[in-house]
């Protein structure tokens, strides 16, 4: 069952994605808006883990380390829906299987962990999906995708949250053994609600709540419910690699419900990038 659940949250967090864009694209819904509601919706989704749960202590060591992780995870989904908003989600968002890229040298900066060289084949995949994603652009020169990776804002934004997440991912499964999961789960969305009210409140007088919004954050909470699922019986590293394909799945949103193009190069690229993720996970 791990792996329909791994797949249920990888198709639910580009769900919420593309209706993140979409809301993004409404009048009367200002970003800092979505980043709290997505988050208050979410809510209802992951409370029912509180039964398949037990509450242990809580050591302070927990909120030392929760206080440093806070602002880097505000921040990465602020600059998260800010690339979504800029760019097309089919563009930016396959990009975020950087985050097991840049975990080969966060990890072992802060854990120690050293790759195995599968790793480097892994590595190979991203830098040749990269590429391809940007292809099209190969007739104006051949360095031209390279250079379209930096020249594009949202993929610019894509690269520092997949390095943010490289960070916050080894501090949440830090939280995550100083708890367990599902308790993890249920405390990191409230909190992230109530940390986040001063954006909601700062934007309620100029804010709407459509659909788009609801859905946003309810898929959200589709995601993580998932995920906690999954990597209760599964492997962690096996898990988040299916996860990567969430790439796959916002590629073929933007193509449906947006309209955006070259889907054909940027879908074999994400695929190459969400292979060269899973080899790295896995290493």
């Amino acid at each position: 069952m791990w792996i329909l659940y791994s797949l249920l949250s990888a198709l639910g967090w580009a769900t919420s994605d593309a209706f993140s864009k979409r809301a993004l694209s409404e009048e009367n819904v200002p970003h800092l808006f979505l980043l709290w509601s997505r988050f208050v919706f979410s809510i209802p989704f992951v409370l029912p883990l509180l039964f398949f749960t037990h509450i242990p202590h809580l050591s302070a060591k927990f909120f030392y380390l929760h206080l440093f992780w806070l602002p880097l995870e505000i921040g990465a989904i602020y600059l998260y829906l800010k690339a979504i908003k800029t760019s097309p989600i089919s563009l930016c968002l396959p990009f975020l299987s950087l985050t097991p890229f840049f975990l080969l040298f966060t990890g072992y900066v802060l854990l120690g962990e050293k790759p195995a060289p599968s790793a480097t084949l892994g590595i190979l995949f991203i830098v040749i999906g990269s590429y391809v994603m940007n292809i099209n652009l190969k007739e104006k020169g051949i360095l031209e995708p390279v250079k379209a990776i930096f020249t594009e804002k949202g993929t610019r934004l894509i690269i520092i949250v997949a390095f943010l997440y490289s960070l916050t991912s080894i501090i949440g499964k830090k939280l995550v053994l100083y708890s367990n999961p599902f308790l993890f789960s249920i405390y990191y969305t409230i909190v992230m609600s109530i940390a986040t009210l001063p954006f909601g409140i700062s934007s309620f007088k100029r804010a709407k709540v459509t659909l788009s919004v609801v859905l946003s954050g309810a898929f959200y909470g589709m995601m993580i419910l998932f995920h906690m699922l999954a990597i209760k019986t599964a492997f962690v590293s096996y898990m988040i690699g299916l996860k990567r394909l969430s790439g796959v799945f916002s590629v073929i949103y933007g193509y449906v419900m947006f309209n955006e193009r070259h889907i054909e190069s940027r879908l074999l690229g994400a695929i190459l990038m969400v292979v060269g993720a899973i080899l790295i996970t896995v290493s």
